[in-house]
């Protein structure tokens, strides 16, 4: 027999569909689905506890990533100001100037890996 639960409007909501939130509400909050769990082995009780504490994780993993791009702007805006002073003259020539750092920064990183990995294979290096 089907386990079911009565909606404040009336309508039937199935375990399934409650499991079926529950999984979607996982993602949201790891990136990955609850496979190890079995439907069988879970209550309704325990799945809306569960779901209560995710919306939880969620709320908090959002003020998390708030909080670190607030802090994140603090200390861009403290860059740009500090290359504005080192001659940059306006914060559009400093923010091309912080791009360019970047960007040189990961073609850099891309070349050390390139050439990291072509020493382990160097059958593929000659290739190159």
């Amino acid at each position: 027999m089907t386990e079911f639960r009565l909606a404040t409007d009336g309508t039937m909501i199935t375990k399934e569909m409650i499991f079926g939130h529950y999984s979607d509400t996982y993602k949201d909050a790891y990136g990955i689905r609850p496979r190890w769990i079995r439907i069988d082995e879970i209550t309704i009780e325990e799945m809306e506890a569960e779901i209560d504490n995710l919306y939880k994780t969620i709320e908090q993993s959002l003020i998390d990533e708030d909080a670190w791009e607030i802090e994140r702007q603090r200390k861009k805006d403290a860059k740009v100001l500090e290359l504005i002073e080192m001659g940059a003259g306006d914060a559009e020539t400093a923010n091309r100037w912080l791009e360019d750092e970047l960007y040189g920064r990961i073609d850099y990183e891309m070349e050390c890996h390139l050439d990291r990995e072509l020493d382990k294979y160097p059958e593929v290096a000659e290739l190159w």
